[in-house]
């Protein structure tokens, strides 16, 4: 597998551009998984759009992580997409705040900056290219009491700097993850377990189902 890593450029200090990426590149290479950083190439204007849609051709994935807002980076997103590659978004806060054509074009989203977490549920190539949700059939099964005292627990034992409303959002994302796994049973549980560890199920909060 190869995965392109996209992100705002313009307006970005190169510290800006690179610090996830370099954290993205790092996980992905532990993982088993290539990855193309198109900070690492010296082009600029048109010849960059041209390069860029060329890696991305190239790539089995998107990685994309809009920090800030960015042309480029929804531009990317929808390129991938539209040629069939899985995208896995990543979210600086709670996945309910991401813009709808983000959520629409995304086949994972993950929630509050996880980068790692996105990184494993690509590695774990458990995405199924059905994008937009309950838009194209799919639905996401109902969190159980277990699912949610579990999810409550996961959340609050989370270290970082999150308020009540955040550790909040962030249970109801983990539940609703939580539900998904079992209702895929559990063998693929298991295997996802194996390949993710656990809080990468948990951190893959809205990922589009699995195959």
């Amino acid at each position: 597998m190869r995965v392109y890593l996209s992100g705002p450029m313009q307006d970005c200090t190169l510290r800006e551009q690179r610090s996830w990426r370099v954290e993205a590149a790092a996980t992905l290479e532990w993982l088993g998984v290539e990855c193309f950083d198109p900070t690492a190439v010296a082009v600029a204007g048109f010849e960059a759009v041209e390069a860029d849609k060329r890696e991305i051709d190239a790539s089995d994935a998107v990685l994309a992580y809009p920090w800030k807002y960015s042309v480029g980076t929804s531009m990317e997103v929808l390129y991938a997409w539209e040629r069939g590659k899985a995208v896995v978004v990543v979210w600086p806060g709670p996945v309910a705040d991401a813009h709808d054509w983000l959520r629409y074009h995304a086949h994972g989203l993950v929630g509050h900056g996880d980068v790692a977490g996105a990184c494993r549920l690509l590695a774990a190539g458990v995405l199924r290219l059905s994008p937009g949700g309950r838009e194209n059939g799919m639905s996401d099964p109902k969190p159980s009491k277990e699912h949610r005292e579990t999810a409550t627990k996961i959340a609050w034992s989370r270290d970082g700097y999150l308020n009540r409303k955040q550790r909040s959002d962030l249970a109801d994302e983990i539940a609703a993850a939580l539900a998904r796994v079992e209702a895929e049973g559990r063998e693929r549980a298991a295997m996802m377990a194996g390949k993710c560890g656990y809080y990468g199920l948990a951190a893959a909060i809205r990922f589009r189902g699995t195959a």
